[in-house]
């Protein structure tokens, strides 16, 4: 049976073939795919350019509704769920991350540091939903990440502290464009302060904890913030979705990153934040209890991407610490109530992950608290 969604793309690459790639202009082009995977909310295709002896590899991504899953109490409370960064649409989601992808290209390039790049926007799709980009070839961080853990020979772990720090270096570039119009979100320690008021609620009453755990992260950070951030909060586009996963990492130290969503202006700790907690509470991290990796390995990690984005600048580290729990606690929020449907995250099963998670977040939470209590 025929793919709707694979014949509309192969008609529309075709058609646009020789506009992303001038040697394909004015010939007959053939477009096969190469291989597909589904994520939660969207799926990617891979797709061979052809014509004669001229090849050109594409990605689209094509966003689309989450099918409805299997409800029992706990699932039946994710459309309450407080969020970061409210669901964008499908209908509109492909012009967001085309309109930042592009503008991140344009910028990166004419600030002329061949290490920093995005994943080269091609187009995207109103009718498909579909952005497309240009195929990366190169391995990701993230699995450079699991080649560097204990399961490997020590032999084949590759050194990644430059690349963390490049990843924090593009990071400020990135926060550095202001061709983008974006609205503000989360932009005064009242709003900061009334969202982890709601979560916190939130998860006392979807986790078997209670409200016990919640109630001190509550307390801490209803006194702390408006001292922390009594001069306000330093904003910038936010990339939302900025995760060792969605960067291709070159042999050389060049990287490109991909998945850029910037529909919002959000305090600049929000992304690294979403970085630090997306590589800890990542699958083999939590699989291991962190024994995969040296001690001491994965804070490494951290240090090296602030260090590459604050440069000569005095690191916050209690900010940091206020926005690393921000970031945790709403993936807790994730994982409570995510529905039964959800893919294994790799060979992890999400029922697995959620249970070896709840006990590694409240671990996590704990010193986060205490870090900014004594700040």
């Amino acid at each position: 049976m025929t793919d709707p969604i694979i014949t509309g793309l192969s008609s529309q690459l075709t058609a646009r073939a020789g506009r992303y790639f001038p040697d394909l202009a004015d010939r007959s082009v053939d477009a096969k795919v190469v291989w597909s995977s589904t994520r939660q909310r969207s799926s990617l295709y891979r797709f061979a350019l052809i014509a004669g002896d001229v090849r050109h590899d594409v990605l689209a991504k094509v966003t689309f509704e989450r099918p409805s899953a299997q409800v029992d109490r706990m699932t039946a409370m994710e459309p309450y769920r407080p969020r970061l960064v409210p669901p964008t649409a499908r209908e509109v989601k492909h012009e967001f991350e085309y309109r930042a992808a592009k503008a991140a290209h344009d910028h990166f390039e004419a600030a002329g540091d061949s290490r920093l790049t995005v994943v080269r926007p091609l187009d995207h799709l109103p009718e498909l939903h579909a952005l497309v980009v240009e195929f990366v070839e190169e391995t990701t961080l993230y699995d450079l990440i699991v080649q560097t853990s204990r399961l490997r020979p020590s032999s084949a772990r590759p050194e990644l502290e430059p690349l963390f720090r490049c990843a924090g270096a593009w990071l400020r570039g990135f926060h550095a464009i202001s061709t983008v119009a974006a609205d503000p979100l989360r932009s005064t320690a009242d709003e900061l302060a009334a969202w982890f008021e709601e979560v916190t609620w939130f998860l006392a009453g979807a986790t078997v904890a209670g409200n016990r755990p919640f109630a001190r992260m509550r307390a801490v950070t209803s006194a702390r913030i408006p001292e922390l951030f009594a001069g306000g909060l330093p904003l910038a586009l936010g990339h939302g979705d900025f995760a060792p996963r969605n960067i291709f990492a070159a042999p050389g130290g060049q990287i490109q990153v991909f998945d850029t969503l910037a529909r919002y202006r959000v305090p600049v700790y929000e992304d690294l934040a979403h970085f630090r907690v997306a590589l800890r509470t990542a699958a083999l991290p939590m699989a291991s209890f962190g024994l995969a990796f040296k001690p001491g390995q994965l804070e490494r990690y951290e240090r090296e991407l602030v260090a590459g984005y604050f440069g000569d600048v005095a690191v916050p580290e209690a900010a940091l610490a206020v926005f690393d729990l921000l970031t945790l606690v709403e993936k807790w929020a994730s994982v409570v109530v995510t529905p039964r449907t959800r893919e294994p995250r790799g060979r992890l099963s999400w029922t697995a992950y959620r249970a070896l998670a709840e006990p590694q977040f409240r671990r996590r939470a704990r010193a986060l608290v205490r870090t900014i209590e004594a700040a």
